[in-house]
């Protein structure tokens, strides 16, 4: 029972602090069996020794290692399942978007529609669509949320004139 009672340590040592932990533990434990195995050598029964240190040490860091491991791969698939969420949360975004891209609406409806839905899933609480006004050349505010009217008043139109980004747009 005492061989088992050295492995706890060592299991825990890998699943706090990984293998090399886990590994140091193997080779202390095998260093405290050393008075033991030594008595035994004197003994005249070197095998019986060598096995007894060998295979507590052994098996701790067969275990430690085995352990570490399983709480790698468990990170890793904690890791890969928030992953997924955030993707599963784009994607549903992009869905309620899409559903309402294919409604038939007119073009302000549509907009006031895709703000509420983007703005409600990613927890913003304002937002703005900017459009070029053709005839003047900047971008103007076509549809808002969550802006005051006196903001919107004061909105300066962002001019695209003599700016190559916006240029572009």
């Amino acid at each position: 029972f005492h061989r088992l009672a050295y492995l706890a340590p060592i299991i825990y040592a890998a699943y706090v602090y990984g293998v090399g932990a886990s590994f140091v533990l193997s080779l202390f434990t095998a260093m405290v069996f050393m008075p033991h195995a030594a008595e035994e050598i004197l003994a005249g029964k070197w095998d019986h020794a060598l096995f007894e240190i060998g295979s507590t040490a052994g098996i701790g860091g067969l275990m430690g290692w085995l352990v570490a491991t399983l709480v790698s791969r468990e990170n890793g698939l904690r890791q890969s399942l928030a992953l997924l969420s955030r993707e599963q949360q784009r994607l549903a975004i992009l869905n309620e978007v899409g559903q309402v891209l294919n409604d038939s609406l007119g073009l302000q409806e549509l907009l006031d529609r895709t703000l509420e839905t983007v703005c409600g899933r990613l927890g913003y609480d304002a937002s703005t669509v900017r459009l070029l006004d053709r005839n003047s050349g900047e971008l103007v505010v076509t549809a808002h949320r969550g802006y005051s009217a006196t903001f919107l008043a004061e909105e300066i139109c962002i001019k695209t004139q003599g700016n190559p980004t916006l240029q572009a747009v």
